[in-house]
């Protein structure tokens, strides 16, 4: 079983050191976000991306917030502005989440995959939750020595990300390196898969 982070230390996750080593506007910017969009974030934890998305979908969008840990979910529910109403917050596992078919325009898994038991199963509901023309943006830990982050054994390289992508139904169509620390995949719904 993959090693969890452990939501105790939740607040370092908008530590200034982070936010210096991976400002979350750059990993919007990719993922092309638009107003009136569905956004399913993915392990969303305590908002890291959950917040600023917010501004990119405006007040015509949604922001689906998903994490199997309530205490993320809860920390996120504090940070949520006053008078927002487009953001929901669902508790579940990301290989079986409760939303219907083709309900995203866009889903994104930042930093979480490597924690997932069944990745494929994870894609794979992704790839259900996704509209036809909808993304699927992967953050994810270069396999490199830590720290920081998990232990290299748990890490996804990029050719081992494009295997699994490629067996649950996405085309890549992006990729980028945000830092010496994290990669940033984009993919493409592949209908009919």
């Amino acid at each position: 079983m993959p090693l969890r982070f452990d939501p105790k230390n939740r607040a370092s996750l908008f530590s200034l050191e982070r936010q210096k080593r991976l400002p979350p506007h750059l990993v919007l910017k990719a993922l092309r976000l638009k107003p009136g969009i569905t956004l399913v974030d993915i392990g969303a934890g305590n908002g890291y991306f959950t917040l600023p998305a917010l501004k990119k979908v405006g007040k015509d969008g949604t922001i689906i917030a998903v994490d199997i840990e309530p205490k993320m979910l809860k920390d996120l529910e504090r940070k949520i502005p006053a008078k927002t109403n487009n953001v929901r917050l669902l508790q579940a596992p990301a290989e079986k989440i409760p939303l219907p078919d083709a309900i995203a325009d866009q889903a994104l898994m930042a930093l979480v995959l490597h924690e997932v038991d069944n990745k494929t199963a994870a894609l794979r509901e992704a790839h259900r939750l996704l509209k036809p023309a909808g993304l699927l943006a992967v953050m994810e830990w270069e396999k490199i020595k830590p720290p920081p982050g998990p232990p290299r054994s748990e890490r996804i390289s990029p050719a081992q990300l494009r295997k699994l992508t490629r067996a649950a139904g996405f085309a890549l169509c992006h990729y980028q390196q945000i830092n010496i620390f994290h990669y940033l995949a984009l993919f493409e719904h592949v209908p009919n898969f």
